[in-house]
């Protein structure tokens, strides 16, 4: 299998810093090509987001360019997920102690994917960015962990009255903020011609599902430089629309590999 991957990152129309953090790893391997993906959104109401984003995203890059590379012998996903969570763990008391030596508090949220050729893609998720699978429709394959998602899954709210609830940006989870974070984890079989985005809040509160769909089906990502396009797209809209937040979004189109 190959990928396109590309990415794009706005610091928004309000918001003097970017709080959001990325990035975009890949290699070719002995069990074939691998990419990961990492998205991490630093609290927006909360000081020094920048701080708790980039550290998760740097500990992220570090474990693909020094630990991913001692797992590929003998390659578990099992392994990936532990190693993972012992990442998640470490860096959510090092933001917390941070936090206590600054007296102040900070955090993330955190969306990452690994795929690994044409046989499987891990996610690993702490708050309210998501990750999306992109087809015939935009499906969420991650569960938002916010008052509101909670009250609306145990039927106390509708959808309706949660976008417009004060309580609507107020996170269950995140990174640097409580003593125990709970990373939910799921593993799916991936296909050629199929579309995985991650993003950030702020890319996604202005322009529905519909939208997501219509711009970035399959068919139309021919290349990096058309998805990077279609992303900007997607942010002028938000932007447009009144988004007030950091906007970051990173594509992945799966490809069937040439003589495969």
């Amino acid at each position: 299998m190959d990928f396109y991957v590309a990415a794009k990152s706005d610091i928004g129309k309000v918001k003097k810093v970017n709080q959001d953090s990325y990035c975009i790893k890949s290699a070719a391997t002995a069990i074939g090509n691998l990419v990961m993906a990492v998205v991490c959104d630093g609290m927006g109401g909360l000081e020094q987001g920048e701080v708790a984003s980039a550290s998760v995203v740097m500990a992220f890059q570090t474990w693909f360019e020094t630990c991913l590379p001692k797992l590929i012998p003998h390659f578990q996903i099992e392994q990936v997920k532990k190693e993972w969570s012992a990442l998640i763990e470490q860096e959510n008391k090092k933001i917390l102690k941070y936090g206590e030596q600054q007296n102040i508090k900070l955090g993330t949220t955190l969306t990452a994917i690994l795929l690994v050729d044409e046989y499987m893609l891990l996610s690993c998720h702490v708050g309210d960015s998501r990750l999306y699978r992109i087809e015939q429709e935009a499906e969420v394959l991650t569960a938002d962990h916010t008052w509101v998602a909670r009250e609306i899954k145990q039927q106390r709210m509708t959808e309706e009255e949660a976008q417009n609830h004060p309580n609507r940006n107020m996170l269950l989870q995140c990174i640097g903020v409580l003593e125990r974070v709970e990373p939910d984890y799921s593993v799916r079989r991936i296909y050629p011609e199929e579309v995985y985005m991650l993003c950030t809040d702020g890319f996604r509160h202005n322009v529905t599902k519909e939208e997501l769909q219509c711009i970035l089906a399959p068919k139309y990502l021919a290349g990096e430089q058309e998805i990077r396009q279609r992303l900007e797209e997607i942010i002028e809209m938000n932007k447009s629309r009144g988004e007030k937040d950091n906007i970051t979004a990173i594509v992945v189109k799966t490809v069937q590999s040439e003589g495969r």
